[in-house]
């Protein structure tokens, strides 16, 4: 999904609450209309806030919280969606199905945060086969040949059955 900057997204909701047609501004601007909509009640709800781009993690009681709104209130996902701040088009209809499927425990978060940065690698040397030191050069350098011959030989293989079982497949059909 492409990401818009919320000034590009602030000029065209204030080009459709100037009483242009969000159909003809979307058009336009080559954007889905209906991803109009949602920028301009987000904006009447929320503000210029509303427009910037939110990565939020949300505990399960936020997430029952919000579908108890839309049993109380009859709301639709996309309307609890604005009215809570949540960003994503498809967030609340994925919990009402998790919710439905497997009770409030699957509304919990599953995994912790992952570290920003993963871990450097212990920096222990490479240990070599035993016996490589005591071979030659050119002993290596044929075993080398060797196995680039072996797996060229193998990747032929493959491409071969893998030939002759699209070749059943489509007499099959």
């Amino acid at each position: 999904m492409t990401k818009y900057d919320p000034a590009f997204k602030l000029k065209l909701v204030k080009q459709c609450l100037a009483g242009n047609s969000t159909n003809g501004v979307a058009v336009k601007n080559g954007i889905g209309h209906s991803i109009l909509q949602r920028w301009v009640r987000s904006y009447q709800q929320h503000g210029l806030p509303g427009l910037a781009r939110q990565y939020s993690r949300y505990d399960a009681q936020f997430k029952l919280d919000v579908l108890k709104r839309i049993d109380q209130d009859g709301l639709s996902d996309q309307q609890a969606a604005i009215l809570f701040g949540i960003r994503g088009q498809n967030t609340v209809g994925e919990w009402k199905r998790l919710y439905h499927a497997q009770g409030i425990n699957a509304l919990k978060p599953h995994r912790e945060r992952e570290p920003a940065m993963p871990q450097k690698p212990s920096e222990t040397p490479v240990q070599p086969y035993p016996g490589d030191d005591e071979r030659t050069r050119q002993e290596l350098l044929d075993e080398l040949g060797y196995l680039r011959a072996e797996n060229a030989y193998l990747k032929k293989l493959d491409a071969l059955i893998r030939e002759q079982n699209a070749a059943r497949a489509k007499k099959r059909k």
